[in-house]
């Protein structure tokens, strides 16, 4: 018996008596002990991603795993370049992983004596897409005209000039971008130390969320601060986080119950509408006409029945509690 409806039951039972009574269920044991049947079994993956590659992070989205990819140059065997990003599609039944045809990053920004582009974080969006996060960096010194970047230090200069950005990309099945979101500055705006790797996500609206250990920090697309939640036992802010996001926007409005409540909740109804249709008649009726086992849950708690019967101003009331607890 679901533990609502039986807390249901009991308030009902409260407001005809006036009094205060007790309730609980046996769902909570049912589920435990489907779970305790439950063993997860981890699965490993074998993959030759070559030298010099290694996995920046990954996602699943029930269908598919996506690995993000770098891979370096080989300088010892004279190779040049930047290190390259790619990412790979699997499907979780096995297979050949295979790239994202359509997935490119930002060229480094030219004029620049240093720059960079890095990959840092992918995960899965609610909307089957995929998130990528980029952080783009160049910088110019005040180098002299004979500068020798084979033997100088360039970290001797000053700084005349230099680019800080950070990214969010979204991407479609293919990695073909859809969208950005430019979040540099993101974490002073929202007044935290530090920022987990796929700790930010987006609602859609374009609200921003971020959390961190004992705080979820909510922004507008502009980067102003709408509200935050604190609790200094808060902790795994990023995996409560995409719960929340989970359940929030997985799913279309509109579409009921979650699959795992529908059938207990059906169930609840018919139990409710058998209660509605007994309840409209006097207390030691009700009684007597409801199903036996789910009034002595409701009434059989040790503090009730010493706070109904101490009390109890009706004598006909009180011999039918007595002969459904009997």
């Amino acid at each position: 018996m679901d533990h609502r409806i039986k807390k249901g039951l009991t308030a009902l039972l409260a407001a005809c008596m006036l009094l205060s009574l007790a309730a609980c269920g046996k769902d909570q044991d049912e589920d435990a002990e489907k779970l305790s049947g439950t063993v997860f079994v981890p699965e490993f993956i074998d993959m030759d991603l070559g030298k010099n590659s290694e996995v920046r992070g990954g996602c699943t989205d029930g269908a598919y795993i996506y690995l993000l990819t770098s891979k370096y140059p080989d300088r010892e065997a004279g190779e040049e370049g930047d290190t390259t990003y790619s990412i790979l599609r699997l499907s979780v039944d096995g297979g050949e992983p295979e790239p994202l045809e359509n997935f490119k990053i930002d060229a480094a920004p030219e004029g620049y004596d240093q720059s960079y582009v890095y990959l840092s974080g992918i995960r899965a969006g609610a909307d089957g897409s995929i998130w990528v996060e980029e952080s783009l960096s160049a910088y110019s010194y005040d180098l002299p005209e004979d500068f020798d970047p084979e033997t100088g230090n360039i970290w001797e200069y000053d700084l005349l000039d230099s680019i800080d950005k950070n990214y969010h990309i979204q991407l479609d099945s293919t990695g073909a971008e859809i969208t950005r979101v430019d979040v540099s500055g993101l974490q002073e705006k929202a007044g935290i130390e530090s920022m987990y790797s796929g700790g930010t996500l987006f609602d859609p609206k374009g609200n921003i969320y971020v959390s961190t250990d004992g705080k979820i920090v909510v922004l507008d697309s502009s980067l102003n601060v709408l509200f935050s939640v604190e609790d200094e036992n808060f902790w795994g802010g990023e995996l409560t986080l995409q719960y929340i996001f989970e359940k929030l926007f997985c799913a279309p409005g509109g579409g009921g119950y979650p699959p795992e409540r529908v059938e207990p909740e059906q169930r609840n109804k018919k139990i409710l509408d058998k209660v509605k249709e007994i309840t409209h008649t006097d207390m030691v009726t009700i009684l007597k006409n409801l199903d036996r086992e789910l009034v002595k849950g409701a009434l059989s708690g040790a503090k009730f029945q010493e706070c109904f019967f101490e009390n109890c101003k009706c004598g006909k009331i009180a011999e039918a509690v007595k002969e459904v607890l009997a």
